[in-house]
């Protein structure tokens, strides 16, 4: 595909057993909110069999340092393994469509559209509608792209 683009990125992981579920959706979060390209945990079997997970930022590699010193500010992880990768990536716009429960931001690529879930969930919330209503509201509305 013509239009895809690779970029380097920063793959870092930790793997722990000994971290709650209330404080690994809040690093999720937090590494999010500093920039981390994506965030997310993944169930693991740690040695001895014991239910543990993984925790993965992607990052672009000047903010590697930084979102290694928030896994472990916000872990009892000891360690930060660093992958330094490539990804490919499609150029991408963000446009406002309007709906009938209000503004939503789209991402608009080569190959489609897709509505912002944050959007989305917020203006859900607001109009007390389900959520698969605003998604597709939005979703009608990105046709004009």
């Amino acid at each position: 595909m013509e239009s895809m683009k690779t970029e380097r990125i920063v793959v870092l992981e930790a793997t722990m057993d000994d971290a709650d579920g209330k404080t690994l959706a809040y690093t999720v979060e937090r590494l999010l909110a500093e920039g981390a390209l994506d965030a997310y945990l993944v169930p693991a079997v740690m040695k001895k069999g014991r239910p543990g997970h993984t925790l993965t930022a992607l990052t672009k590699p000047e903010d590697a340092e930084r979102l290694a010193h928030v896994m472990f500010e916000e872990t009892p992880t000891l360690g930060v393994r660093i992958t330094e990768t490539k990804r490919f990536v499609l150029p991408r716009r963000i446009v406002t469509v309007r709906t009938p429960y209000g503004a939503v931001r789209v991402k608009v690529t080569a190959l489609g559209a897709e509505p912002e879930y944050e959007d989305c969930a917020a203006l859900a919330r607001k109009n007390k509608v389900a959520l698969r209503k605003v998604i597709g509201g939005a979703r009608r509305a990105r046709n004009q792209f």
